[in-house]
């Protein structure tokens, strides 16, 4: 669980920090979908992986305990060829495409198991690994590769601070991975579009869903409205583009969606009990006070590279 909303925290860091190229969008899948349960006792719900994941993925990390408990079949053997052909980024210390082959094959020699394919698990197959080290070295060097070391250089200070000064960020990543895939889709859409004009109705469209259950689901799961969620996205923003660009307050206020620099104003003295221009001068002193140099405009117009 923790090693998982390390990640999602890290996405959403990486898609704070692009305005140009399209965000990455982090989904979380199993063989048959479904509700998972973590080592810490918290279930995280996933979508069955398809053959669309296997031809569009754009990378594919694969996360697992001491134990993977799968059921073998040959459309989860191809799915699992097709991630490791057509992904740019991959990472997977257990080999999953061979060990289904090989199950896949030990089932089809039994013709008591034409059927149905057994539930086996393959921690007997792998020595367990330093995965969770593994997986975000590798996300980071994605990172580096599409959106340059300045990018890489911020998330990596934002997720090494002590919990106690990122719990925020923290929480709204547990939020994410323990709401519904539908739920979760709307999080980064709504985090992707928030430098427009929120529709409720759009966002409710987008998922399927009616605008009432959309709203009462959003609030149970994710704990705020989707506006407070989005307004919790813009100020994020604008936190980062006043410490790491030049611009004045009012074109920062524009680019992210609040419109005007007094709506700006007005936010931040509600939320972080100062003004723009003091959040820039105390957080670039004490980012400078611990040795970091800040990347000012950061490699934004680079191809992010993400398959269409």
């Amino acid at each position: 669980m923790a090693q998982a909303a390390r990640l999602v925290e890290a996405f959403n860091l990486a898609n704070r920090s692009q305005t140009v190229c399209a965000a990455y969008q982090l989904r979380f899948v199993s063989a048959n979908g479904g509700l998972l349960q973590s080592s810490s006792g918290v279930q995280v719900a996933t979508d069955a992986l398809d053959d669309d994941h296997g031809r569009r993925a754009y990378a594919f990390f694969h996360l697992h305990g001491d134990h993977a408990l799968v059921a073998w079949n040959e459309d989860l053997l191809r799915r699992l060829r097709d991630l490791q052909a057509n992904a740019r980024w991959v990472v997977d210390g257990m080999k999953l495409a061979t060990i289904a082959a090989s199950k896949w094959e030990s089932a089809c020699e039994d013709a008591a198991s034409l059927a149905t394919a057994s539930l086996v698990s393959a921690a007997k197959d792998v020595e367990p690994s330093e995965q969770a080290a593994d997986v975000l070295s590798a996300v980071m060097d994605m990172f580096r590769h599409d959106l340059g070391d300045g990018a890489v250089e911020e998330i990596t200070r934002h997720i090494s601070r002590p919990v106690d000064e990122r719990f925020v960020q923290s929480m709204w990543a547990i939020r994410e991975l323990s709401a519904s895939p539908s739920i979760r889709t709307s999080m980064q859409q709504l985090r992707a579009q928030s430098i427009n004009r929120i529709s409720i109705a759009g966002a409710a469209q987008a998922v399927a869903m009616s605008e009432r259950n959309f709203l009462r689901r959003f609030k149970k799961e994710v704990g705020v409205t989707p506006t407070e969620f989005v307004l919790h996205v813009r100020l994020e923003r604008a936190c980062h583009m006043l410490v790491h660009t030049s611009l004045p307050a009012d074109k920062v206020a524009r680019r992210i969606g609040l419109g005007s620099g007094e709506r700006m104003a007005k936010l931040f003295r509600q939320r972080l009990s100062m003004s723009p221009t003091e959040y820039r001068t105390s957080e670039r002193a004490r980012i400078s006070k611990v040795g970091i140099a800040l990347p000012y405009a950061p490699s934004m117009q680079r191809s992010c590279g993400l398959t269409p």
